[in-house]
């Protein structure tokens, strides 16, 4: 024993502690007035730390001025213990405000703590509140679901929820973090029209509108259908109309599945749409919505269906209950007939296209060769409109003498009348002269007067021409105020010219024709757009200057002649002088509405002037001459390059 006790030592140990790193992360929202907290706690490996305790401190920032986020002390404080995993949340209902939210672990002899903290908006937003249930159940009753969901601004809010059927409660839940729940409807329901509504329990809540939906319940539905062959927008098919009733009347708003097959391939509902029973192809299933008054129609185009005889199946799945399907009286399809009816209505269709295509085409040329006449006939009047002397047409010539007064019709006789086409009356005082065509010395001059004193009484502008030889002539008519008249003719003629009434245009009219063809040959039809006054100015300031200097040159030339020239004439007649002045007057009073500007004048209000200035000078009792007519075809002619860009 002393032996032991001298080799023996007291024993000891070592105490060994091992220590973890912890980490939080958080995710803080606010949907309203409700603050959602939502996180992990793991270790440095990433692992979960589950069955662990966390603080939760919530701090109103706007109840003290400057207030830190992480003062000691706290308003709300909670805790909550992580879940597997290290998953952890929390909510909370908070006043409106800014907020400071502190998330905390402590530490422990084996785990290093760890801490988050943020500031969160609170603030009073809407509440949705939605019910979705069925709204039809038919037969015998089973319990209905009927889901809640509550959300503000999308996020959900996890709150106690009531049910009520008409104003009785019946039922409650208490929605999840998602804002979802579910109360289940136990039967029996009576039938009828019920409302179902849900409310948040929450008096904070009492402003939210309730969600509310209608719930029908219907003892037994009743189902009709029938089927017809039918044309629709020119396709031929088969048409399954119905209705669906119940103990209340019509349902709107009901699915139905209508199936098209042939007799002895009964559809059943669970196999695969467009086979029947006995393999053969039936037509695709289609689903119709009934409208207001319960009714549903289904169209199947003929290319899915064959030839023999066909019935429909119509069916109506309640959101819950019994379903309820009837079967229409068949009816046979024997396309045979139809076929060629229908082939025929095709190549008459084609053939109505075709037309109405021709008649498109044809309306087309027909305008382009319009436009092409008009055109050419606008360019022949504007030619004919500069055109000193006036050409007559034997097709044109009218009868001028009555029936007691025409001499006898003959083929070598020339007699008639000389006619103011303007005035619509005899001219009293002319001159006829008849050359041989081709030659300028005239063969016969006749003239037509008034009976002087002692003389018979004769017929105004009458004239009787005889003893002409056979060949070919030229007529001319001239008389005062009038354009010169020209017809070509031959003897013997065809006994027309034996009473005929030449056509005189008068010098005033002339004119009033020139600016109507400048007008038209511009721009189309009354489209001459737009041209000044003092262009219009300038243009007859030219034209007197160029009949000036070709009146000096004329004079220079012919100094010993005392007769007025030709050109000289254009400013030293009456008339002429008469047709600038009124002219003049007309374009400063045209000028005068505002200083400083330019008006402009369409080509109505230039044609309206010029013959206000035509018939001003021609009632005034001047006779129009030739210079009249010149001067005018100038300023016609000088406007027209104006307008068209060609000269200033």
């Amino acid at each position: 024993m002393s032996a032991l006790g001298a080799f023996s030592a007291p024993a000891e140990a070592i105490e060994i502690n091992i220590r973890a790193y912890s980490e939080l992360q958080v995710n803080v929202s606010a949907a309203g007035t409700m603050v959602r907290v939502h996180g992990t706690l793991r270790d440095r490996q990433g692992s979960g730390l589950g069955q662990r305790e966390v603080t939760i401190n919530f701090r109103n920032l706007d109840s003290t001025p400057n207030r830190a986020p992480l003062d000691t002390e706290p308003d709300i404080s909670t805790q909550v213990f992580s879940e597997r995993g290290g998953v952890f949340r929390a909510h909370r209902e908070l006043m409106p405000g800014r907020w400071g939210v502190e998330v905390a672990f402590k530490e422990t002899p084996n785990l290093s703590g760890d801490r988050f903290s943020t500031t969160v908006e609170v603030r009073e937003m809407p509440v949705e509140l939605s019910l979705h249930m069925p709204s039809l159940v038919v037969g015998a009753q089973s319990a209905l679901p009927i889901r809640i969901q509550a959300t503000v601004d999308s996020v959900g809010l996890p709150e106690d929820a009531v049910v009520l059927l008409d104003e009785m409660t019946v039922g409650a839940v208490a929605l999840d973090q998602f804002g979802r729940g579910t109360v289940v409807l136990d039967p029996p329901i009576a039938p009828g029209l019920h409302e179902v509504r849900a409310l948040l329990s929450n008096p904070r809540y009492n402003q939210v509108e309730p969600a509310r939906e209608t719930l029908r319940v219907s003892e037994a539905l009743e189902l009709h259908a029938e089927i017809e062959e039918v044309f629709e927008r020119l396709r031929r098919g088969m048409v399954v109309r119905g209705n669906v009733r119940d103990q209340l009347g019509e349902l709107a708003g009901v699915r139905v599945s209508v199936d098209l097959f042939r007799k002895g391939a009964v559809a059943d509902s669970t196999q695969d749409p467009g086979q029947s029973d006995d393999g053969e192809d039936a037509a695709p299933r289609m689903t119709v919505t009934t409208d207001a008054a319960g009714d549903f129609e289904a169209f199947f185009p003929s290319a899915d269906l064959a030839d023999g005889v066909w019935s429909a199946r119509a069916e109506v799945a309640p959101d819950a209950g019994a379903r309820v399907s009837v079967q229409a009286e068949p009816i046979e399809i024997d396309r045979q007939a139809s076929r060629w009816l229908l082939n025929l209505l095709a190549v008459l269709g084609l053939l109505g296209g075709f037309g109405l295509l021709l008649q498109r085409f044809w309306q087309v040329i027909a305008t382009y060769l319009s436009d092409h006449r008009r055109k050419r006939a606008s360019r022949e009047r504007a030619d004919r409109a500069l055109e000193d002397v006036e050409y007559l047409e034997l097709s044109s010539l009218s009868e001028a003498l009555p029936a007691d007064e025409a001499v006898a019709p003959s083929t070598v006789i020339l007699a008639g009348v000389i006619w103011d086409i303007w005035k619509q009356r005899p001219v009293s005082l002319a001159e006829i002269s008849i050359r041989e065509r081709g030659e300028d010395a005239p063969l016969r001059v006749h003239r037509v007067e008034p009976a002087q004193p002692g003389e018979a009484p004769r017929r105004a502008g009458a004239f009787r021409i005889e003893d002409l030889p056979q060949g070919r002539y030229e007529l001319s008519v001239n008389a005062p105020g009038f354009m010169q008249s020209q017809l070509e003719f031959r003897l013997p003629h065809d006994g027309k010219l034996s009473n005929m009434r030449l056509g005189m245009i008068a010098i005033p009219l002339k004119i009033r024709r020139l600016y109507q063809s400048l007008v038209e040959s511009l721009e189309g039809r009354d489209l001459w757009g737009t041209l000044s006054l003092h262009e219009i100015d300038d243009a007859l300031q030219a034209v007197l200057r160029e009949a000036e200097l070709q009146a000096a040159d004329e004079q220079q030339s012919n100094p010993d002649d005392d007769v007025i020239l030709a050109n000289d004439a254009a400013l030293n007649s009456d008339a002429s002088r008469a047709f600038v002045s009124a002219l003049k007057r007309h374009l400063r009073q045209g000028a005068a509405p505002a200083a400083g500007e330019d008006p402009q004048m369409s080509g109505e209000q230039l044609m309206a002037m010029m013959t206000a200035v035509v018939e001003e000078t021609y009632f005034s009792g001047r006779v129009f001459d030739d210079a009249v007519w010149q001067l005018a075809r100038r300023l016609a002619e000088r406007i027209r390059e104006k307008a068209q860009g060609g000269a200033s």
